[in-house]
């Protein structure tokens, strides 16, 4: 009698289980087979034979006006938060440029090998 008990709570259990399993909605996104959602890639870049070092052109000039007043200075200095990234990327051949000098906010870093850059 104890094993036909057992046999039924087994079954019983099993049952539920499976009744439990059928009855739950799959999560949004999580359907089998799906991909997961990835962040934008950058572009593919393709390299060139024409391609040439950039690392020792000379910088480009930039003509600045000099007419314009600078701005005011304020009494309250906000923090900064955030982050600024990219890519350097050579113009003629589309492949990206290693180091190439970057100013942000008067601070000057130099492009890595794969043309990145960023500053906290």
């Amino acid at each position: 009698m104890a094993h036909k008990t057992l046999a039924a709570t087994l079954c019983a259990s099993a049952a539920l289980a499976l009744s439990i399993g059928l009855a739950t909605p799959t999560a949004r996104g999580a359907e089998s087979g799906s991909p997961l959602q990835q962040p934008s890639p950058r572009p593919t870049l393709q390299p060139t034979a024409t391609a040439a070092p950039t690392a020792i052109t000379a910088p480009t000039a930039i003509a600045a006006p000099t007419d314009i007043a600078a701005p005011a200075a304020s009494a309250i200095e906000l923090p900064q938060y955030g982050r600024v990234t990219g890519t350097v990327i050579d113009t003629r051949t589309g492949a990206p440029a290693s180091g190439v000098q970057v100013v942000i906010d008067g601070e000057m870093m130099l492009s890595d090998v794969s043309g990145n850059y960023d500053r906290w």
